[in-house]
């Protein structure tokens, strides 16, 4: 046998731990701060004023992002407020939460579930989880920003 049950055990608490320890506390274990692709602090900080009505006077304005393959163009077409269309407010708990609504021209290639840098002419240079939604074909991305 290769692993007893109390290695498995022992193993297995541990990393159930290190997944729920906040990014915070494993700065302190580890000696060095842990940050995602494309969120380093001076991007959080930005993207904490980045709120619905920011975005609101830039519907239908274009945004750049870099891909592997070059930069596509994607359209924000709408912005939706979660709070006000979910059935249960509580389980959006916070302060804001809004959903962003891209759609690329049918030429652009298929982006992939990914963190991608945007660009914008007003907002600037900033880093977003965009994620396609409905069918392939028509192109539909969004962005979804919760505030705790």
């Amino acid at each position: 046998m290769g692993t007893s049950r109390r290695n498995f055990l022992k193993n297995g608490t541990i990393g159930l731990l290190c997944a729920g320890m906040p990014a915070v506390l494993a700065k302190v274990v580890v000696g060095r701060s842990i940050t995602m692709a494309g969120f380093s602090g001076e991007n959080t900080k930005r993207l904490a004023g980045f709120t619905k009505d920011a975005f609101a006077p830039y519907v239908n304005t274009n945004f750049r992002i870099k891909t592997m393959s070059g930069a596509v163009n994607l359209k924000l077409t709408k912005i939706t407020d979660l709070k006000a269309v979910s059935k249960i407010p509580a389980r959006i708990a916070g302060k804001e939460s809004f959903s962003l609504l891209f759609v690329s021209s049918s030429k652009a290639p298929f982006l992939e579930q990914e963190t991608y840098v945007f660009e914008h002419q007003a907002l600037g240079s900033f880093s977003l989880f965009l994620v396609p939604v409905g069918k392939a074909s028509n192109r539909h991305h969004e962005a979804i920003i919760i505030r705790l």
